[in-house]
Order: structure tokens, then C-alpha cells, then sequence
């Protein structure tokens, strides 16, 4: 993941609070699907604090949401 998100950031100042945060809350799944839950709201809240403090834009953001899904998902299956 971090590997991914280096490359992304040649480019793109993809978020990585957003990435570790969403990966954290769907690695969480396994555990619990209410804790997953309670996480990815708090996943959320941090991608938003993001964005209203300025650090930044809606495409670096999904950019760092969906890399951290992605890698939370890959995650459960292995």
C-alpha cells in the first residue's frame, strides 16, 4: 500500500490519513462487523477534516480512499 500511494504522490498528493484510515476500518471487518463499522465512519470524518483544512482536493482524497479500501478488502481475502 504505501508503495502504491509513493507513486500516486509523484503525481497526485494522494492522502494517506485517508488510505490508512479506510484500510484500518475494513481490515477491521474480520474482527467485527459493527467495529469495521463505527471505524469507517470515523474514516470519513478524517478524509473530511481533510479537505476542510485546506491539506487536500477531492481527487487527492479519493485517491487515498480508494487505495486504502482497496488494500483493507485485499486484506479480508488473503
Amino acid at each position: 500500500m504505501m508503495l502504491i500511494m509513493a507513486f500516486l504522490n509523484l503525481k497526485l498528493k494522494a492522502s494517506l490519513h485517508a488510505g490508512v484510515a479506510f484500510y484500518i476500518s475494513i481490515s477491521l471487518f474480520s474482527l467485527s462487523p459493527w467495529t469495521s463499522l463505527i471505524f469507517f465512519m470515523l474514516a470519513s470524518g478524517t478524509t473530511w477534516s481533510r479537505s476542510l483544512l485546506g491539506r487536500h482536493d477531492f481527487p487527492e482524497l479519493v485517491a487515498g480512499m480508494t487505495v486504502g479500501i482497496f488494500f483493507g478488502l485485499v486484506s479480508l481475502f488473503l
